[in-house]
């Protein structure tokens, strides 16, 4: 495929299983995917139609409505942004953790005001030292030189506390719990 678009004047990068074909102006959009199709079909896989993108720019600029999505990121020609379905997810992980780590405090009969948020802060906040989303992004951030990334990801403190606030409720049916 690599070959095939060069011979073509594009470029082709290749992610796992995200793949990015630049081509030239003029180049027929359905000839390209019948080709990558093909080319896929040869070695058993196929492409996720309702996951391709289409794009068009003219001198150097995204003149096409919808942003286009790569690696988990979207462009719309300016700025360069998280996909608003990772953030869901970063956010349904987050209240998924603070659930589980609450349930597992009250089978061991901790008070909720007793339970250490620590752990919880250090996996889904910009506190702590281990690798997490938050991370990723301002890192993301950086590299790509996007203030617009750190903006999508500013409120996650909020967030998170209003997940926890939510999850202590939840588990704890509401009232605080003291042991």
């Amino acid at each position: 495929m690599s070959a095939w678009v060069g011979r073509v004047g594009g470029s082709y990068r290749r992610y796992s299983d995200d793949i990015a074909v630049v081509l030239p102006t003029g180049t027929k959009v359905d000839h390209v995917v019948a080709v990558v199709e093909k080319m896929l079909a040869d070695f058993g896989l196929a492409m996720s139609v309702d996951k391709t993108d289409y794009a068009h720019f003219q001198s150097g600029k995204l003149v096409s409505r919808k942003p286009i999505q790569y690696l988990g990121f979207t462009f719309d020609g300016d700025t360069v942004l998280i996909r608003p379905s990772s953030l869901d997810a970063y956010r349904h992980k987050m209240r998924r953790g603070i659930h589980a780590k609450l349930v597992a405090a009250k089978v061991k009969e901790i008070s909720s005001i007793s339970v250490y948020k620590r752990e919880v802060l250090s996996r889904y906040t910009h506190l702590g030292k281990r690798r997490n989303f938050l991370k990723y992004a301002y890192k993301s951030a950086d590299v790509m030189g996007s203030q617009a990334i750190r903006q999508q990801v500013k409120p996650h403190m909020a967030w998170f506390n209003r997940a926890w606030e939510s999850e202590i409720s939840k588990v704890y049916g509401g009232m605080i719990v003291a042991g």
